[in-house]
């Protein structure tokens, strides 16, 4: 885990020679790196005056349990490497509220070449999903068959599938709040 500091007078995080790999690789996690130190560090009693530095946007549960969060850095903060950082591997989303770059040149004035690495989502397709998947295909088949058929005939079919759709969507939402 990097720790950053806080440079107030320039606005800056920054993060130390000892946290680049010896490749000049520095892997930032956005929330483990950048927001969760942070909101602690603001949380400080000396730091209360000091005005918000990061808030997240988003984060809600897309398909698949995927959680798609955003960290903004606000009034005016910029992330600055440290001079002996070639490469930055961000792993997570990071943006400024005016749209800027996130990263301004090392205190030796040069760039560094900002990377986002994609984070491999876990499961992919288990057991669980194919089973739900093909108790949602029969419940529209026979929400079709009510709708183009009689009606009084698939009325109790119907209600089956209606109880066993909301009862996927409990079961994948207890799943999604577990992970």
């Amino acid at each position: 885990m990097n720790i950053p500091q806080y440079n107030i007078q320039e606005q800056l995080i920054e993060f130390s020679e000892d946290d680049v790999r010896p490749d000049g690789t520095l892997v930032i996690d956005v929330v483990r790196d950048i927001y969760r130190p942070t909101q602690t560090w603001l949380a400080r009693p000396e730091n209360m005056p000091i005005p918000n530095i990061v808030i997240t946007e988003g984060g809600q549960v897309l398909a698949g349990g995927i959680r798609l969060p955003v960290t903004v850095i606000i009034n005016g903060w910029r992330i600055r490497p440290p001079d002996n950082c070639t490469n930055i591997e961000l792993r997570g989303n990071i943006i400024t509220e005016d749209g800027s770059s996130v990263f301004v040149p090392t205190q030796a004035g040069h760039d560094v070449s900002v990377y986002e690495a994609t984070k491999r989502v876990r499961g992919g397709l288990t057991k669980w999903n194919i089973i739900s998947l093909v108790l949602l295909a029969i419940a529209e088949v026979i929400v079709c068959a009510w709708i183009i058929c009689d009606p009084k005939e698939y009325e109790p079919y119907t209600a089956f599938c209606l109880v066993l759709v909301t009862f996927i969507q409990i079961a994948t939402q207890a799943r999604h709040n577990q992970a």
